[in-house]
């Protein structure tokens, strides 16, 4: 079987250096909850690729977002609120397009071989990781930002602590 490549972003979450109950955190874990439940379906989707686990991402995303939405900037801090948004229509972006077009290219071949239906499909894989880098890039420097701002750690989450480990196979 042919592994195709999807690498999800960081997930990061906060430990606190002060309080329990730091609103600045829980507004971070807020953002974070939310993009780990995109991670989730994303994952779903890499290890069975199908209409039924590419709508949950979609349906996923649009439900983040609406969170995000009704989120108000944090003591003024705008960038890290809409970096997330900006992460969050790119998932969104990627189930309509890239994602939708890996997954029939999965199920129909089109009388490909499947070294044609993989290399489309690893093509497609880079364009994803191309457009999501600096995305990820900013989300993650906004939300330093804010950590620092509002005298909070941020620690990788114990499932994503490597790139590689990040990294999940599709099988065609």
């Amino acid at each position: 079987m042919k592994k195709i490549t999807f690498i999800l972003c960081l997930f990061l979450s906060a430990t606190f250096s002060f309080a329990s109950d730091n609103p600045a955190i829980d507004y971070n874990d807020k953002i974070i909850i939310e993009q780990n439940k995109i991670g989730t379906s994303i994952k779903a989707f890499s290890q069975n690729p199908n209409d039924f686990t590419l709508d949950n991402i979609h349906q996923q995303v649009k439900k983040s977002l609406v969170i995000l939405d009704e989120m108000q900037p944090f003591n003024g801090n705008k960038k890290f609120l809409k970096s997330a948004k900006n992460l969050f229509k790119f998932y969104l972006s990627i189930t309509q397009n890239e994602y939708k077009e890996m997954l029939d290219l999965i199920i129909n071949k089109n009388n490909e071989s499947s070294e044609v239906v993989n290399n489309k499909i690893t093509i497609l894989g880079d364009k994803i990781s191309k457009k999501e880098d600096p995305l990820d890039d900013k989300f993650q420097t906004a939300q330093i930002a804010f950590a620092k701002e509002n005298n909070f750690t941020l620690t990788p989450n114990q499932e994503e602590k490597t790139k590689e480990e990040r990294t999940q196979k599709l099988r065609n």
